[in-house]
């Protein structure tokens, strides 16, 4: 066997180094060129006739087409050719490309305006990056534009160290121009964050390289300082900064002076001006530059300056703007960003560890099916037959449990006069018997693993009864009379959310031991353990009667997935889907 697979690896490296030809001359001039010139790359490869290329030079064309375009600042409209590139790079990862290809990606997706994708690519490019020489360039590209993706997702905290890395990465490279671009997106980060004196600072220094390296640049960063000023309410200032930089502002950046101007000569109290550059900016094409030029020409500062006429044609306009916005986003996209961010940290943490365990895996299992493969078997063999006896015995114990629990919840919430019926349970301590008699009424019957199902039905059953046949006892005046309970009804009626992390699921899940002690487990028991924190925090909240639109508001989710949860719950208790209704009523009779 040892013998096939090394004939087998022998003649898989003959067979790529076969393979393994260069690439076409005019591709390589054109890799040659691409950081020299984008533009006269992207006109050479564009000459050069696909259809004569080889398979693999096929994908280093397309792979260099995607990058000529983006060093060129072409705009990518579809992701369909980096795609294709992404996939064969990943299964020729010896060509050294994968990570740039990845970044890439990002580019495109982030052309694109699909942002969390856009991060999720650079962030796998970033881990297959490492930090020698020569892929310091690329590093520094792929952090840049994660605090760029960052900013634009209004996660300025977590944008800072990325670009506090890629700062210092310029400075010892000396790598003026980028040094420059860097500290100007720390700044704006800075200036969005409300970190104003760190903002003011940063773009300072932007200045000062710009006017060294790059004038037309300066223009623009003095635009940004402004704006600074105007936060830290030094109109003098801000000003003198904005008045020159409306006169040389490129048209890129023409409609974001427009906005600063505005609001700065709104401030200083000098309405014309102020007036004739909103007016501009309601001439926009873009919703969001109207928007703020209506926002600055209805203050009630400029109510004597607007004609009653005009100001209900401005006042309609800009409803309608407003109206146009807010279907585009909704209340909780920063929030939703944010979870979505932490949730990528998590994803990334998880496949590399996974990636970690499964090569230590491989690792441990070849060196097993040399040195003990034969010792493993015996003992697995030798050790079967106890296991699943105590498995056996685990499992019968459990339902031992929830049948007196249930019993005693019974008589407890006082059901009348009738008598709950729910079976006995007694476990044969025999650990030398494959089978364990279990004595249900006048029935004697035995048990192995496989009956344990029929088990949970019946008791599935019992509680359906219990359910169908009594009325619940009302929520406990100790739940609905405490501090936390308050607290809540507090949250709903300002509608705010109770993150997964906040300490008001432990204060409400105390209280609720102190009126249930066995609620939690009970809820394990049913479930076989199933349960994650969104189960027990919905199950904690209808334990105390809250209501599903409630429930909604209190975990920020759609109404529509609190119905998905409460049906999830009920599969994992009743491993079949029933009412919510039903699961919601079994939950506040344990």
């Amino acid at each position: 066997m040892i013998t096939r697979i090394f004939l087998l690896l022998v003649l898989s490296s003959i067979l790529f180094c076969c393979t393994n030809t260069q690439p076409d001359n005019r591709l390589t001039e054109v890799a040659d060129l691409v950081n020299k010139n984008p533009q006269k790359a992207l006109d050479s490869i564009y000459s050069i006739p696909y259809s004569e290329l080889s398979d693999a030079d096929k994908y280093l064309f397309d792979f260099l087409l995607v990058k000529c375009s983006d060093k060129a600042f072409v705009t990518h409209t579809s992701d369909s050719l980096i795609l294709k590139v992404i996939n064969y790079e990943s299964k020729n990862r010896h060509l050294g490309r994968y990570a740039e290809a990845l970044y890439y990606g990002g580019r495109v997706y982030h052309d694109l305006g699909d942002m969390p994708t856009a991060l999720s690519y650079y962030q796998n490019a970033l881990d297959l990056v490492s930090t020698e020489s020569m892929n310091n360039s690329i590093r520094d590209n792929i952090l840049s534009q994660i605090s760029g993706v960052l900013n634009s997702l209004r996660l300025y905290e977590q944008a800072i160290p990325y670009v506090t890395e890629v700062i210092k990465s310029d400075s010892l490279s000396n790598d003026s121009i980028n040094l420059m671009y860097d500290t100007e997106l720390l700044g704006s980060i800075n200036l969005h964050a409300k970190k104003f004196d760190s903002a003011e600072s940063a773009f300072k220094k932007a200045i000062k390289i710009a006017k060294r390296v790059s004038p037309d640049d300066s223009i623009r960063q003095c635009m940004y300082l402004a704006a600074t000023k105007y936060n830290k309410n030094q109109i003098d200032s801000a000003l003198t900064l904005i008045r020159p930089t409306l006169k040389n502002i490129d048209s890129i950046s023409r409609n974001v002076a427009l906005a600063y101007a505005g609001y700065i000569y709104k401030k200083a109290g000098i309405a014309d001006t102020a007036i004739m550059y909103a007016s501009e900016l309601i001439k926009s094409k873009d919703s969001l530059n109207r928007h703020t030029g209506y926002h600055i020409i209805l203050s009630k500062e400029f109510k004597g300056h607007i004609h009653p006429d005009s100001a209900q044609k401005y006042i309609y306009d800009y409803s309608v703007i407003i109206n146009s916005l807010l279907n585009k986003n909704g209340n909780n996209e920063a929030l939703m960003q944010n979870s979505f961010y932490n949730y990528q940290l998590h994803q990334r943490e998880r496949i590399k560890t996974e990636e970690y365990n499964n090569k230590l895996q491989i690792g441990i299992i070849i060196f097993l099916l040399i040195t003990g493969i034969l010792s493993i078997s015996l003992l697995y063999m030798k050790n079967k037959d106890n296991s699943q006896r105590l498995n056996l015995i685990y499992a019968l114990d459990k339902l031992q449990i929830l049948s007196s629990d249930l019993q005693n919840a019974s008589a407890e919430k006082g059901f009348g006069n009738k008598c709950i019926y729910l079976p006995k349970l007694s476990i044969s301590n025999d650990l030398n018997s494959n089978t364990h008699s279990i004595s249900h009424k006048d029935n004697n019957f035995s048990i192995i693993s496989g009956d344990i199902p029929d088990l949970r039905i019946k008791l599935r059953n019992e509680l359906l009864s219990i359910r169908n046949n009594y009325k619940p006892s009302p929520i406990s005046s100790v739940i609905l009379e405490s501090e936390i309970y308050n607290k809540i009804q507090s949250y709903i009626k300002n509608g705010k959310v109770i993150s997964d992390k906040n300490p008001i699921w432990a204060e409400l899940e105390e209280i609720i031991l102190q009126v249930s002690p066995n609620f939690k487990q009970r809820l394990n028991l049913l479930t076989v353990g199933k349960l994650k924190p969104s189960d027990i925090h919905t199950a904690l909240l209808i334990k105390c009667g809250i209501s599903p639109t409630n429930i909604a508001t209190l975990v920020g989710r759609a109404k529509a997935t609190i119905v998905y949860r409460r049906e999830s719950l009920a599969l994992k208790v009743f491993d079949e889907k029933t009412g919510t209704d039903i699961i919601d009523d079994i939950i506040r009779l344990l």
